[in-house]
């Protein structure tokens, strides 16, 4: 007497009918959640699509990227304190506040000196 295989013992009809969704994209959907809920909680009024809290998210994921990139770069030697996360986010920080004042600048030079 034969044993059924996994395969066999599975009705036709459930292998051809059945098709497994991809999980979602980790990094997207869990932020996107959050950050629904977050707007929501501070600005129930505020309404924002799908396309929106995408780039959101992304843009979220990026930057927190950024921030471990430069814990890492400062501190490889020694397990991470809260201090040393924080003059991470603080150094973080103050490149993306120079680089808003280049931008800033840049754009004022092209436009002849009015702010755009």
């Amino acid at each position: 007497m034969a044993e059924a295989t996994p395969a066999t013992a599975v009705p036709n009809a459930r292998l051809s009918g059945s098709k497994r969704k991809k999980p979602p994209d980790s990094s997207s959907h869990s932020w996107a959640s959050y950050l629904h809920k977050v707007l929501q909680d501070n600005h129930p009024d505020v309404k924002i699509t799908k396309e929106a809290m995408q780039v959101w998210a992304e843009a979220l994921d990026a930057w927190l990227q950024q921030l471990a990139q430069e814990i890492v770069h400062e501190h490889t030697s020694q397990a991470l304190t809260p201090e040393n996360v924080q003059a991470s986010l603080q150094a973080l920080l103050r490149k993306d506040a120079g680089h808003c004042r280049r931008a800033t600048r840049l754009r004022s030079q092209r436009s002849g000196g009015i702010m755009v």
